[in-house]
């Protein structure tokens, strides 16, 4: 990769007793340095920062993290060979504690890139079990974006348009959309990201930026981007749809393998040939370097104003209690060529059920949500029975009124605080603020209902 090619990895327990003999022998009788870097990773504790140790139980076996272990498996393996009997009796409490359930199967991938995310330069490493969940869905994640882009490409009759160019500096394809161009430009940004992250030995923000652009950027917005262009497009702006998620998806696949190496092989054996890639596998494939002159500013701008105007309009039925799936008309007041490009992308994205420029002369006696964002106004109208909703609110702000009292007068007792355990009042205290902090949202929503 951009690695040095004599890298020594290691802990900072053992740089004089081991690394520095090593440096001094080797200069002795070979007269050579035997490494050109020295990479120093950080120790793994456990989750609270105590030191691993057999004798308190709190040690993990990298295997049981992959294949999963239950409690009584669990208990029999940590425990075997303690001959202390108060270091039994220690460690039995712990996994208790901890592990009621086992350990959940997370996968070598998950695994891999839960330390890989982890690795900062930092002397020690809090390892966190529920990190690997996170990873885990993340691995799940391109598994179903995959999916989706195999399903929309398996047409007898596809086939990826190499003559594509995907430098932009130089492209005059009448057929790329702004969101194809935002998605390229993207990759080729974490790409450089990436590469310049190697060459320091960051692996945490090598993880970093790939989970952020495949999960926020690639899955969470260009799928659902082309969706839309897959459905309304001609039939050449489809097929360079299909061309540009494919391309991006076999880019992801290399650009990923060395962290999370085996769903990227298993994905890129059903994916490289629908990119025109021949090979064996992805181990021997080229790793992905940066194409173009820099990023597209005029389709990351517009993709971004896109973004803040489904944002709102989320935001919009949100704070008013309307749920996500109910469509009402959206009315837009800004830029018209803009508005009249991406209409279809915020019909489906925002969820509405039409859009329009201008608040019609019928809609002003309605109830009305209006938000500014940057040089647009959006405006929602609202079909709702405002009788009902203040209805609603009331009976959620009389629970929360009572409950919220009943916390406060608990923490104001001073034998609770000082006889209940430590956690417990913790996280009383939490449950009141969370309390209070919704109390605050709906008493806005009930304020904006009255007005």
């Amino acid at each position: 990769l951009f690695l040095p090619s004599k890298v020594l990895i290691t802990g900072f327990d053992i740089i004089f007793f081991w690394v520095a003999r090593m440096v001094m022998m080797s200069l002795e009788f070979t007269k050579k340095v035997p490494f050109e870097t020295v990479y120093i990773n950080s120790l793994v504790r456990d989750a609270d920062g105590q030191k691993m140790s057999k004798s308190k139980g709190n040690t993990i076996d990298p295997i049981d993290l992959i294949d999963g272990i239950g409690f009584d498996s669990l208990m029999r393996k940590s425990t075997r060979g303690l001959l202390k009997k108060d270091h039994k009796e220690k460690v039995e409490k712990y996994i208790q504690k901890n592990y009621e359930n086992g350990i959940k199967a997370y996968g070598a991938d998950a695994v891999r890139f839960t330390f890989a995310a982890l690795s900062t330069f930092s002397r020690t490493l809090n390892f966190d079990l529920n990190r690997c969940d996170g990873y885990r869905n993340f691995c799940n994640k391109l598994w179903n974006a995959s999916r989706f882009v195999l399903i929309q490409c398996s047409d007898s009759d596809f086939q990826i348009i190499e003559e594509v160019n995907f430098n932009f500096a130089t492209n005059k394809s009448p057929y790329f959309s702004s969101a194809d161009k935002w998605i390229i430009s993207k990759l080729h940004e974490t790409i450089d990201k990436t590469e310049k992250a190697y060459a320091t030995f960051r692996f945490d923000m090598i993880a970093g930026e790939i989970y952020r652009f495949v999960w926020d950027e690639y899955c969470d917005w260009y799928l659902e981007l082309a969706k839309t262009q897959i459905r309304t497009g001609r039939i050449a702006e489809v097929r360079t749809t299909k061309t540009v998620l494919v391309y991006v998806l076999e880019t992801i696949l290399r650009l990923a393998h060395p962290i999370i190496p085996f769903i990227t092989e298993e994905l890129w054996q059903r994916v490289a040939p629908l990119a025109g890639q021949k090979g064996r596998s992805i181990m021997i494939s080229d790793y992905p370097v940066p194409v173009g002159s820099g990023p597209e500013t005029e389709a990351q701008s517009e993709i971004d104003i896109l973004k803040q105007l489904v944002f709102g309009c989320r935001k919009l039925k949100s704070d008013l209690n309307i749920t996500p799936s109910q469509q009402i008309p959206l009315y837009i007041d800004g830029d018209k060529k803009f508005i009249s490009k991406y209409e279809p992308y915020l019909l489906q994205l925002a969820n509405v059920s039409e859009i329009g420029t201008n608040v019609p002369a019928a809609a002003t006696d309605k109830k009305l949500a209006e938000l500014i964002i940057r040089d647009f106004k959006i405006t929602l109208e609202l079909s709702i029975n405002v009788q009902q909703e203040r209805k609603k609110l009331e009976k959620k702000l009389n629970y929360l009124e009572n409950d919220i009292k009943k916390l406060k007068q608990k923490l104001a007792n001073k034998s609770f605080i000082q006889k209940a355990p430590k956690e417990i009042v913790e996280k009383e205290k939490h449950r009141l603020r969370d309390q209070e902090r919704i109390m605050t949202k709906l008493l806005k929503q009930a304020n904006e209902l009255s007005d």
